[in-house]
């Protein structure tokens, strides 16, 4: 490997991106920061926030799967 070679860049993903992706809302995504259980964004501008991609998948993993049975104890 070329000791020059630039690490891969992280994909950085929008408020409506990140909602789509985890199906939560705006409101929940925040109420979940506050309390710890979901990435913090990246400021990239006064205005502006972006999340890691690498962090929401890994959010997202970590989610317990749906046994698909409605009503069923987990």
């Amino acid at each position: 490997m070329n000791d020059n070679a630039l690490p891969p860049v992280a994909q950085l993903l929008s408020r409506v991106q990140v909602e789509r992706l985890t199906g939560l809302s705006t409101r929940s995504l925040y109420r979940a920061m506050r309390r710890g259980a979901f990435p913090e964004p990246l400021r990239v501008s006064t205005r502006s926030v972006r999340w890691r991609n690498d962090e929401i998948q890994a959010w997202i993993e970590e989610r317990p799967r749906s046994s698909g049975i409605v009503g069923a104890a987990a």
